[in-house]
């Protein structure tokens, strides 16, 4: 795990104006789902958002990095991003190269899930294959 953007100050101790990020690259297989989702509770909890946000946001993580390795190309990298810092929102953007290029979208039971656990969702596909889901979760619940 890298922190991409940061200062001398850790994260913990970052104000909400200077943007931060940190970038999650592991092989797209179930067992790098427990390392996603605690990197981004980690972020989380950095931003000091409550604990039941950490959790949905958590939760959520789980639900989105599922979803994309249902598809993912065999020896593949799964990509989570965390980012804050530049508008009230913690997001985190949960990617991987498909297989079929399918993005998943509203209507079935996990988009439900993540729609309820997050103030916003949405996926893209690139022309190159990868898959993006976007999780955003505002910041007003935090103490900034």
């Amino acid at each position: 795990m890298t922190e991409t953007a940061g200062g001398p100050g850790g994260v913990g101790e970052q104000s909400p104006a200077s943007p931060r990020e940190v970038v999650l690259r592991v092989p797209a297989v179930a067992g790098s789902v427990a390392l996603a989702r605690s990197t981004v509770a980690a972020a989380a909890a950095a931003v000091e958002l409550t604990v039941d946000r950490i959790d949905d946001l958590r939760l959520a993580v789980d639900e989105a990095v599922s979803l994309l390795l249902e598809d993912a190309v065999v020896d593949s990298d799964l990509v989570v991003t965390v980012r804050w810092g530049l508008e009230p929102t913690i997001d985190v953007t949960v990617s991987t190269q498909s297989a079929t290029g399918r993005v998943p979208g509203p209507g079935g039971f996990s988009w439900t899930v993540l729609s309820a656990l997050v103030d916003d969702v949405s996926g893209s596909r690139e022309a190159d294959g990868t898959v993006r889901l976007l999780l955003r979760t505002s910041l007003a619940e935090s103490v900034w």
